[in-house]
């Protein structure tokens, strides 16, 4: 039996779907797929001046075959950059974890 995912989640897509630009080395180019976040509620830190901090992950859902290190922006102009990346064979789509570019990050940082 073949997978059925509904022409590669053309619907889901569609309705998650903003404009992202997307910067490699090649150029910029601009697109409108999905950012999914990811929270896990059992998955969270103490904060130091009180209460807890929850954990989440940065999904982009893309038809894009994009390097690790690939620079995304969103209409509110966070970056972030592509940290991971996973292929859904069945869906046709490539599934990127991203981390965002923050200026409060200590140097170093990235080599972790």
């Amino acid at each position: 039996m073949r997978f059925q995912n509904f022409s590669n989640f053309k619907f889901n897509m569609k309705m998650l779907a903003q404009p992202l630009t997307i910067t490699t080395d090649d150029g910029t180019q601009t697109v409108n797929e999905p950012l999914v976040n990811q929270s896990n509620p059992n998955i969270n830190f103490q904060s130091i001046v009180g209460g807890e901090l929850e954990v989440g992950t940065m999904f982009w859902l893309s038809k894009l075959h994009v390097d690790k290190g690939t620079r995304v922006t969103d209409a509110s102009g966070t970056t972030y950059q592509v940290a991971s990346i996973a292929q859904d064979v069945a869906g046709g789509i490539m599934i990127y974890s991203l981390k965002e570019n923050s200026n409060r990050r200590r140097e170093g940082d990235s080599d972790f």
